[in-house]
């Protein structure tokens, strides 16, 4: 159910939901994400400041894992 909530809340551009929705995503809960998603959100999360991000975009993204 919280995947829904950061869903909702990420929809409205909430940095901190982005992110947690993407990494659920990425740690493989149902999210219905479509390819590229993920990626979008974290790097809305990391232009919003959001440190977690910025580590995610840097040390997994950038090797193509964030799909």
């Amino acid at each position: 159910m919280a995947m829904h909530w950061y869903r909702q809340a990420a929809a409205q551009g909430h940095p901190h939901s982005s992110y947690n929705l993407a990494i659920g995503h990425l740690n493989g809960l149902k999210t219905n994400l479509g390819p590229g998603e993920a990626h979008k959100l974290i790097q809305h999360a990391a232009d919003q400041g959001v440190k977690l991000a910025k580590d995610v975009l840097h040390n997994v993204c950038k090797h193509g894992r964030c799909e």
